[in-house]
């Protein structure tokens, strides 16, 4: 039960810095966070196998972390831009293209 209650806990102070926070907070409202948003859903994918791989290495703990940090971020920001991106463009204009035709009338002629 303790840990059902931390859980709630912990969502409960996501859901204030989420949604209570005034859209003005310089600690969220900025480039950096607008980045790191960006390429969220990347990133949530993409940092475990990153951290498998560094941590096969042999070096500082510290260094495998700091590695680990740069390499998840800029593996993330090429896969939203090369991959994320193009394939939401190409949604939009699929769908696009579909509502286009639904919206024209056909002729259709006696017979």
């Amino acid at each position: 039960m303790a840990k059902l209650r931390s859980t709630t806990c912990y969502e409960h102070g996501i859901f204030c810095i989420v949604f209570l926070v005034p859209n003005n907070n310089i600690l969220l409202a900025n480039k950096i966070g607008d980045f790191m948003g960006k390429i969220s859903y990347s990133l949530y994918l993409l940092h475990i196998p990153v951290i498998t791989h560094v941590n096969t290495l042999d070096m500082l703990v510290e260094l495998k972390l700091v590695l680990a940090l740069i390499l998840s971020t800029f593996i993330a920001y090429l896969s939203f831009r090369y991959i994320e991106k193009p394939a939401a463009r190409l949604i939009r204009s699929i769908a696009s293209n579909k509502s286009d035709e639904k919206g024209k009338c056909k002729a259709v002629s006696p017979t």
